[in-house]
């Protein structure tokens, strides 16, 4: 609504009145709306009106009509305090070429996701939608892995115990280890990456995780039941066999 009008304002070529005029009279003609963008020296000001739509005291360059100023195009507004926000725009050529520009965006989205312009929304709206369900579907997959992984590893274990590198993210081990601590007593695991992750049933998962990150060049902290920590990845069989050797695996 603000461009719609500033843009009827430019292209009906308001005269602009510039003239210097005595301060004190000035104030008295217009009042303070003078000073809005400013308090200029001297007992003389320099007053720049546009018919009845704003007058200030300014010394700087305008236009000789409203006219001139051809285009407008608001960018953002940047909030300055409480009920006081700043409107940053551009003018003229620049105006247009920025337009140029968002509509440049615009088609090379409807390129790329082959569809009109007018139904881009709707489009974005669709993957957006279906990007949702795909993670769903992913979530439960990734559920189906670890409880699966879960009953090979369990072939594994010893006397409850358990210390393996698994080929999974932290937060899938995560997962796995949380499914895993239901039915063992301790715990290690030891990502391809480097990630570490300790269960103890013992309260001695912070001091297991502590030496398997150390003998990783890493670092590992937590709880006596769960711990947790990361190692260098070229190291994670050395990580593996202190695991193995503190739960006398």
């Amino acid at each position: 609504e603000i461009e719609r009008e500033a843009m009827r304002i430019i292209t009906a070529c308001i005269p602009v009145e510039a003239k210097f005029m005595n301060r004190r009279e000035a104030e008295d003609k217009y009042g303070f709306v003078l000073y809005e963008g400013g308090v200029p020296p001297g007992k003389e000001i320099r007053v720049v009106r546009i018919d009845d739509f704003d007058v200030e005291a300014c010394g700087g360059t305008h236009v000789r009509n409203t006219g001139e100023i051809g285009f407008l195009k608001i960018l953002r507004t940047e909030r300055i305090q409480d009920g006081v926000s700043r409107i940053v725009y551009t003018a003229g050529l620049s105006a247009l070429e920025k337009v140029q520009e968002l509509e440049d965006y615009s088609l090379e989205a409807s390129r790329i996701l082959n569809a009109p312009i007018h139904k881009l929304p709707e489009k974005v709206s669709a993957l957006l939608e279906e990007r949702k369900s795909l993670a769903k579907e992913v979530e439960k997959l990734k559920d189906m892995r670890a409880e699966l992984l879960k009953e090979e590893l369990k072939k594994e274990a010893k006397d409850g115990k358990l210390a393996a590198v698994v080929p999974l993210s932290a937060k899938e081990m995560q997962s796995l280890m949380r499914l895993l601590s239901r039915e063992m007593d301790e715990v290690v695991l030891i990502s391809e990456e480097g990630n570490i992750m300790v269960w103890s049933r013992q309260g001695r998962a912070r001091e297991t995780a502590i030496r398997v990150a150390n003998s990783m060049d890493g670092k590992a902290g937590g709880r006596g039941d769960f711990a947790q920590g990361r190692g260098k990845k070229e190291k994670v069989r050395d990580g593996l066999n202190i695991a193995r050797e503190v739960m006398g695996l």
